[in-house]
């Protein structure tokens, strides 16, 4: 939602036309991705990675088993 919020409302500013903002995001979780922040931090970094070689705009993250999801109804981008 992070993501279509910053696409969807680009950076006015006076005198200046609309800027596009994006965001690449990269996610790891505790204890799936990782038990010690630095593989939490590689694996955020590799995630992040991945977003960035399908051309950015996006989130990625590697889930080995299944969190909550959003609600019904609701879809998570990315």
């Amino acid at each position: 939602r992070i993501v279509a919020a910053l696409r969807d409302r680009p950076f006015r500013a006076e005198g200046r036309g609309p800027v596009p903002v994006t965001a690449s995001v990269g996610v790891a979780s505790f204890p799936a991705d990782g038990r010690a922040a630095r593989e939490l931090i590689a694996g955020a970094d590799a995630a992040l990675y991945r977003v960035k070689e399908r051309g950015g705009r996006g989130v990625e993250g590697r889930v080995r088993r299944r969190l909550p999801g959003p609600a019904a109804g609701q879809r998570a981008t990315g």
